[in-house]
């Protein structure tokens, strides 16, 4: 048996997952901020959209306040 080991950062792992808050029932996209940037700076350079989207950091954070959306096909 052959076992293949991967580093995957958490960051990586969660990139573009749809999670929803438990208390309001909003679905979000974790996205992460470009290193050096505020959310407020990807924001107005359109890398971000706060409406639709969560910062990985926020999201790790406050993971107890979310859970993993299954996505369907």
């Amino acid at each position: 048996m052959k076992v293949s080991v991967v580093n995957v950062s958490d960051r990586d792992l969660f990139e573009n997952a749809k999670v929803r808050n438990k208390t309001n029932g909003a679905i979000k996209t974790i996205k992460s901020i470009p290193i050096g940037m505020t959310i407020s700076e990807a924001v107005s350079k359109g890398e971000f959209d706060a409406n639709s989207n969560i910062d990985f950091d926020t999201f790790w954070l406050n993971k107890d306040r979310f859970e993993l959306v299954k996505e369907e096909d």
